[in-house]
């Protein structure tokens, strides 16, 4: 897969990401390249409605932009309730959303994966059940 130079990355990043906010029903919201804090690949302001991704991840392949992009849709998408305090930040609640938005499950390795591992479980099994 080819790396894009960081202006053409971000112009890119851009309109797929406006794109998948739209198609997610978060219109309205903006997204943002900026620097953040040291070990943070993204995050979502509610009150701001933005979704900000660090500014150095446009080094990497867009393929972990778009994951980065859609992991914060998915916090996006549960806002009620986070506002509410009802889910927790990356709980059950987050991990089928992040799913349904097309969140990857990711290797034991990564961060999350157990949380994600059993949404897809649980969502399979959903599935499974309506189809019978």
């Amino acid at each position: 897969m080819k790396k894009f130079p960081r202006f053409e990355s971000m112009i890119a990043a851009c309109r797929w990401g406006t794109r998948e906010m739209g198609k997610h029903g978060l219109r309205g919201w903006s997204l943002e390249f900026v620097t953040l804090p040291k070990f943070t690949e993204g995050r979502c302001k509610l009150r701001l409605q933005t979704i900000q991704v660090e500014v150095a991840e446009l080094e990497c392949r867009m393929s972990k932009v778009k994951g980065i992009i859609r992991h914060e849709i998915a916090h996006a998408k549960n806002a009620d309730q986070h506002r509410h305090g009802t889910i927790r930040d990356h709980g059950i609640e987050w991990a089928m959303t992040a799913i349904r938005v097309g969140c990857k499950v990711p290797r034991a390795s990564e961060s999350h994966h157990g949380i994600l591992r059993q949404a897809n479980e649980m969502l399979a099994s959903k599935q499974r059940r309506t189809s019978e």
